[in-house]
């Protein structure tokens, strides 16, 4: 979910608003008193997705803004990790400990 805090969402009280990006529907979320940390988001339920939001904590302040979204997924990255990468060793720790 590209950094956002789903538990944000309880603070947040949606305000009707819609806009479209790349064919999904994302609605508008205002902050409130209790997240007083937040400046709102742009949220689609449907796919878990913000297309917009900013916070702010003690670490810092994170803004985030998708400038595009595209159905379809490259399905050679979904294939397992060991397919992929077939040169790629795993090595347990376990496994390691035992040797030395």
């Amino acid at each position: 979910m590209v950094g956002f805090d789903t538990k944000l969402l309880e603070r947040l009280k949606p305000t009707g608003e819609t806009r479209t990006l790349g064919g999904l529907r994302f609605v508008r979320y205002a902050a409130t008193a209790k997240a007083a940390v937040s400046q709102g988001a742009w949220w689609n339920a449907d796919q878990a997705l913000p297309s917009s939001f900013v916070m702010a904590d003690a670490g810092g302040l994170t803004r985030l803004s998708l400038q595009r979204v595209r159905s379809g997924a490259d399905l050679a990255l979904l294939r397992p990790p060991a397919s992929r990468f077939p040169t790629y060793r795993v090595i347990d720790l376990a496994d390691w400990l035992e040797r030395h």
